[in-house]
């Protein structure tokens, strides 16, 4: 298997220039809102799951720690919005986080993720890159933050769903058409890339 390799936010925004191909993803106006889950049904709606999830954890309505990070969520919902409805199988899914209620260390407890917000997840019954599968949806890869800036908004529509979401949840070849596997890895710009151990299609 190859190791890893990275890959620059320069060289991933330069090879996807020209993205007609996902001219269709809608815009955050013609977005439905997600749905909001909590620490009482996340295990049914999400480890349960019969269909692949992705989780937004995010601030809702009040910046809590007061470091910006309301925006960044509101940013990010915009995006995980927009794929929701480029992707009707795969649930999208929305967790507010109510630091008065939930404590740092309760949350990485019940969650297994650091208490980043936002921060998106994807769970899925069978790892591409690995090639095994599961009984229940685990945690397969972390974006964690959000766009600085509106304008980055469809840009980050782009790279998700051109390829994160179809090489990681599908088995199917990126934009790119390298054969690889797109991974985030807690990180919001550092993409990487594996050779995973079944050929994407």
């Amino acid at each position: 298997m190859a190791g890893l390799e990275e890959l620059t936010r320069r060289e991933l925004l330069g090879g996807i220039a020209g993205l007609a191909a996902l001219a269709a993803l809608p815009t955050s106006a013609q977005a439905k809102p997600l749905e909001e889950i909590t620490e009482h049904d996340f295990r049914q709606k999400v480890y349960e799951n019969t269909k692949p999830v992705i989780v937004l954890f995010g601030e809702d309505k009040t910046d809590l720690k007061q470091d910006g990070s309301l925006a960044y969520s509101k940013r990010m919902q915009q995006v995980i919005e927009a794929l929701a409805d480029k992707y009707p199988q795969i649930d999208f899914l929305f967790f507010a986080y109510d630091h008065n209620t939930m404590t740092r260390q309760q949350f990485e407890h019940d969650f297994k993720l650091s208490n980043t917000s936002p921060m998106t997840v994807m769970y899925a019954r069978h790892d591409v890159f690995t090639g095994k599968r599961f009984d229940r949806n685990v945690k397969i890869d972390v974006l964690r933050g959000g766009p600085k800036l509106d304008k980055d908004i469809p840009l980050l529509v782009k790279n998700l769903g051109g390829y994160w979401i179809p090489t990681n949840l599908f088995g199917q070849d990126n934009l790119e058409r390298d054969g690889k596997v797109y991974r985030l890895e807690n990180t919001f710009e550092d993409w990487k890339m594996y050779d995973p151990v079944v050929p994407l299609r």
